[in-house]
């Protein structure tokens, strides 16, 4: 959708599970630099969005970042799917105190 409207991509990848380092902050932010452009963005997905937010780190409080919502829907089982969860929470309590 987004190469429809005539914008052009230039991915970076990592891999899964990536720990980003300011390394790859100074790289991330090099490509945005180079791209000759005054729309310009940086789109990741949500998880990636919390690891880079987290890294605190200043190049990236002025770059304009977005993220697609990661969103889980049980298409079938999801009471069944509930119910194992409430029970393996409970039964692997180690001295927790109810929340409120």
């Amino acid at each position: 959708m987004l190469t429809e409207k005539g914008n052009k991509l230039h991915p970076v990848a990592f891999r899964d599970h990536h720990n980003f380092s300011a390394k790859d902050m100074a790289y991330i932010a090099r490509i945005f630099d180079n791209i000759a452009s005054d729309r310009k963005a940086i789109l990741t997905t949500e998880k990636d969005a919390m690891r880079l937010r987290s890294l605190n780190d200043e190049r990236l409080k002025n770059l304009p970042v977005y993220y697609i919502e990661i969103e889980v829907e049980l298409l079938d089982g999801a009471q069944q799917f509930e119910k194992e969860i409430v029970d393996y929470v409970r039964a692997n309590q180690i001295d927790s105190q109810p929340l409120g």
